[in-house]
């Protein structure tokens, strides 16, 4: 038997399926070697076929090549090679060509290249002769970068010269298409301008109708009511809603959501109302606020900063019999990449989570109200500085801190008419990057909630230095209340920022936070009762009903 018997054989047997079709994919060493085709491949290569086309031309034996000398169109296996190549193809098939390369003339162009759309068919103007098209880009030299298509339009309506904005009114060539033409406005500000000032018409009438519709000739709401043109054509972006219990509220005309009293029906987390409305009476703030970082959502925004009340069950990983809290994948950095999505816009977000709000409010709000300069303020100057004990520390810290209190082996307290106002506490360093004979870490800074303790920091830390002598002094920022400002004012170096840094809570109690150092691997196994040694850390705490949730990461400060 010859060869091409041979690859006929075969490749009816093994490489066509049930349509007749050659599986082309199939034509390749590693498919032969894995189905022990070793000889069959030998004869495939001897003879130089590599896919479907070599195949065919092996078998059939036909010319590839067109009358004009070029390569033949390859359809497939089945169906073989087109009659002409594709230049050829385009000539038989498409007598316009030959019209426009006897005498055409260039103003008749347009109607040969016109598509049943009144448009410019791209397949035909690619038929236009060499000579036809240079004497197109003659005719219109004031266009440098124009399409084709462009030039071809502005000789079908006899422009000589660009159009002109309606705004700017300066010559523009933002070309439409080749059925509509130009725009009415040039790109860029113009453009964008017009755009939204239509979009926010439109959103206007829709929201007043809306509105209208709904609470106008109902008694629960009390609201301001305007005329129909007063309203599209008032300057101010807000109208405000007195409900029957009492609540009252703004919404922006461009708002196409929820406009039902938010205490009444509320749509997001109760407690996101009510740190809105604690928030409101000190400073003005927006309420689930969708332009700052647009499309993605602010639970409150203020001058500068942001607040996100992260309820735990919603923003943490675990396994749940409820679909929605069912969530093994995890993303590290979701909440980390929003809150740099907000510094880039020059605010501070405050990430709050549900446990400490339950746990830690009255200390949130310290810290919010001392970033509105709404706090007591004492000036350090004033207060007479000691060393405290571990339990005194500890009762301070966990009154006065977000994240509690800390072992540490050296207390500085400032006292103010005989009151602990401020602390500092410092101790061996815990990551071993920094650890050394001298070395010493801040672990803790605050003073007591509702007070700002004018250069308090500053005289702790110059009692420390010049009572300690050290080396050096490490601290970290935690990112989700802090930026760093106080150790930039201590004169500390920026180092880097850290990985984010996760938490675990029991399923059935989100209002303890648990550190991951209790739950390593190594310990699991006298911690939890059912414990996989073959199982990652992450795998048995999530069998045991336990979530995870990540914070933003720390800043790292050094000074030596």
């Amino acid at each position: 038997m010859d060869e091409k018997q041979v690859i006929q054989d075969f490749t009816d047997k093994n490489l066509k399926n049930k349509n007749g079709k050659i599986e082309g994919q199939r034509i390749n060493k590693g498919w032969f070697k894995k189905h022990k085709f070793g000889n069959e491949y030998e004869v495939f290569q001897k003879n130089s076929i590599i896919d479907s086309k070599t195949l065919y031309l092996f078998l059939t034996k036909e010319s590839d090549k067109c009358s004009c000398g070029k390569e033949k169109r390859f359809v497939g296996f089945r169906d073989g090679f087109k009659e002409y190549c594709l230049p050829c193809s385009r000539k038989k098939n498409n007598g316009m060509l030959h019209l426009i390369e006897q005498d055409v003339q260039i103003p008749d162009v347009p109607k040969f290249v016109k598509d049943r759309n009144g448009g410019y068919s791209t397949t035909k103007l690619k038929t236009l002769s060499k000579d036809t098209v240079s004497k197109i880009k003659e005719r219109t030299l004031y266009l440098k970068k124009a399409s084709l298509s462009e030039r071809i339009y502005q000789i079908e309506h006899n422009l000589f010269c660009l159009p002109k904005c309606k705004l700017c009114n300066k010559e523009h060539n933002n070309f439409y298409t080749s059925k509509y033409g130009y725009r009415d406005y040039c790109k860029g500000k113009c453009s964008y301008n017009y755009n939204r000032k239509e979009k926010i018409k439109s959103l206007r009438k829709h929201f007043y109708k809306k509105y209208q519709n709904l609470y106008q000739s109902t008694e629960d709401y009390n609201i301001t009511l305007f005329t129909k043109e007063n309203y599209l054509n008032n300057k101010e972006c807000t109208i405000k809603f007195e409900h029957v219990c009492g609540h009252v509220y703004n919404l922006d005309k461009e708002y196409q959501g929820h406009l039902k009293c938010p205490k009444c029906f509320p749509v997001r987390s109760k407690i996101q109302y009510e740190i809105y409305d604690w928030l409101k009476d000190y400073v003005d703030c927006k309420f689930n606020d969708r332009k700052t970082i647009k499309p993605k959502e602010l639970d409150i925004v203020c001058e500068n900063f942001a607040i996100e009340y992260d309820g735990q069950m919603f923003h943490s990983y675990g396994k749940s019999s409820y679909n929605l809290f069912d969530r093994t994948i995890e993303n590290k950095n979701l909440h980390l990449e929003k809150t740099e999505l907000v510094e880039s816009e020059g605010l501070q977000l405050f990430r709050i989570f549900s446990s400490e709000w339950v746990n830690k409010q009255e200390i949130w709000k310290s810290v919010l109200l001392s970033k509105i300069g709404k706090t007591k303020r004492i000036f350090a100057r004033k207060c007479e500085i000691k060393e405290i004990t571990s339990k005194v520390a500890k009762e301070f810290l966990q009154k006065n801190h977000l994240q509690g209190a800390i072992n540490s082996s050296v207390r500085i307290g400032l006292f103010y008419n005989d009151e602990l106002v401020s602390l500092m506490t410092f101790g061996k360093t815990r990551r071993a990057k920094y650890k050394g004979l001298g070395n010493f870490e801040l672990y803790r800074f605050c003073t007591i909630i509702n007070t700002t303790v004018v250069g308090g920091a500053s005289r702790l830390l110059k009692y420390f230095e010049e009572k300690y002598t050290p080396k050096m002094i490490v601290s970290y920022a935690n990112r989700r209340w802090s930026q760093g400002n106080l150790y930039d004012v201590l004169n500390f170096e920026f180092i880097e920022n850290t990985k984010p840094n996760y938490f675990y809570f029991s399923g059935n109690d989100s209002t303890k936070l648990l550190s991951r150092e209790q739950f390593q691997k190594h310990k699991l196994g006298g911690v939890l009762k059912n414990f996989d040694f073959e199982l990652t850390e992450t795998q048995n705490m999530y069998n045991n009903n336990y979530r995870k949730i990540y914070d933003c990461g720390n800043k790292v400060y050094i000074k030596k």
